[in-house]
């Protein structure tokens, strides 16, 4: 169990987060100089115990190592109060709510589960993602109020996450995808930053190649390649003189009515 102590009241606003195994007969304290901020709430991660989130005023907090260590997430997230945490059980996504800034979702938390200390040393490393669902994407037009709620739609690709111990430098870095036959389908620049990169294929071929002129369909599915089949697809990253390989899976929509049947029927036709 983890409790946190927000001191604001008394003036005091150093850091306190505590660690119990024994039903609170005693306590370890895990908070560290990398953390500002008095803390508001702490979560334990659903699948990996060592994955611990820390929200304090300054932002949101995360330990890869049960505690022992602390780094800010930053991605996309100010230096804002975080108030509560949650972890979605069916996305695995992390819930952040803040006081005036509204919510954050970080999108699968799979990769940082798969962050050990193993993973760490090692020079490249192919993460775990959740399963990659193909979307049928609705949409609707209107003149909708400032009082209605607004997010982003689901993106329609599939996640490549990866770790390097080193930022790359020289050389390139890219990604390749190939089909169940050996057959490569996309090919695109790979993230080169330290720590945890993240990259998109949008589980389409590459887009057909249309005449120029006044005749052109105006649509913007003739602009877009066919869709991907449901399956399991290799990873490939090239880097500089290297080679390293994984896998991404494509689900359907849970909400199409439609087989695979169907799928394999439109696909050939």
């Amino acid at each position: 169990a983890f409790v946190t102590f927000d001191g604001h009241m008394t003036g005091d606003s150093n850091t306190y987060v505590y660690r119990t195994t024994d039903f609170g007969a005693t306590w370890t304290a895990l908070a560290t100089p990398d953390i500002r901020g008095f803390a508001h709430v702490v979560k334990q991660d659903l699948v990996n115990p060592d994955l611990i989130f820390v929200g304090t005023e300054f932002g949101l907090y995360v330990s890869l190592d049960g505690g022992k260590a602390w780094g800010q997430f930053t991605a996309g997230l100010p230096n804002v109060a975080v108030w509560d945490l949650a972890i979605h059980p069916r996305d695995h996504d992390l819930i952040i709510a803040t006081h005036g800034r509204s919510l954050y979702i970080l999108d699968d938390i799979t990769p940082l589960r798969k962050l050990t200390a193993q993973v760490l040393e090692s020079e490249v490393a192919f993460l775990e993602s959740r399963p990659s669902p193909m979307l049928n994407i609705v949409s609707e037009f209107g003149f909708n109020g400032d009082g209605e709620f607004l997010g982003r739609s689901p993106s329609e690709s599939a996640v490549i996450a990866y770790y390097l111990k080193k930022r790359h430098v020289f050389g390139d870095l890219k990604i390749e995808i190939y089909d169940a036959k050996g057959s490569l389908l996309a090919t695109g620049p790979g993230g080169k930053r330290r720590g945890l990169n993240r990259v998109e294929w949008p589980m389409r071929s590459k887009a057909p190649r249309t005449a120029p002129g006044e005749g052109i369909i105006p649509s913007m599915y003739a602009l877009m390649g066919l869709r991907a089949q449901a399956g399991t697809y290799t990873v490939k990253m090239i880097k500089g003189q290297e080679t390293f390989s994984s896998t991404v899976t494509a689900v359907s929509d849970p909400g199409s009515k439609h087989t695979d049947a169907d799928r394999a029927a439109q696909l050939a036709a």
